[in-house]
């Protein structure tokens, strides 16, 4: 990253990340009175078009009322070649324990919290993101990182 880099966190929450030597944004539902930033939502970001060289989101995916404009969204801010990290919940890749995340979510659902077992790889792809990504093993409440970047021409 140089000094003119512009890093957009979503959803960053109590605790920004502290990124020195670049341009860095932060946008949240709620102000965070220790850090400056920008309120907002994850489906309609309040910045403009294609000013983020890396978009940063940890676990949003799981909170957001519509998973494909906030895709929609991080391609409109990214510029060409800019790339979005992520670290997200996401479905069990072993499929043992979808019925248990089914039901914990609707546990969740009641208190606000976030949704399990999203299928990340799939929202990616069809928003028109191509991807890698690093799974952990927790079986329970399976992890997803992942760096993107939509797909040329699309």
């Amino acid at each position: 990253m140089s000094a003119d880099s512009v890093v957009l966190e979503i959803g960053s929450g109590r605790v920004p990340l502290e990124i020195s030597g670049c341009n860095y944004i932060s946008v949240d539902l709620k102000r965070v009175v220790r850090f400056p930033g920008v309120i907002g939502s994850a489906e309609a970001l309040p910045v403009r078009s294609d000013i983020a060289d890396m978009v940063v989101g940890s676990r949003i995916l799981c909170s957001v009322q519509s998973i494909s404009a906030t895709l929609l969204e991080i391609a409109r801010v990214m510029k060409p070649g800019g790339i979005y990290v992520g670290l997200e919940h996401c479905k069990d890749p072993w499929l043992v324990f979808v019925g248990y995340q089914n039901v914990r979510n609707l546990f969740r659902a009641r208190r606000g919290l976030c949704r399990l077992g999203v299928d990340v790889c799939s929202e990616l792809s069809l928003a028109g993101f191509d991807f890698s990504i690093r799974r952990t093993p927790l079986p329970l409440n399976p992890v997803i990182a992942f760096q993107a970047a939509p797909r040329l021409g699309d």
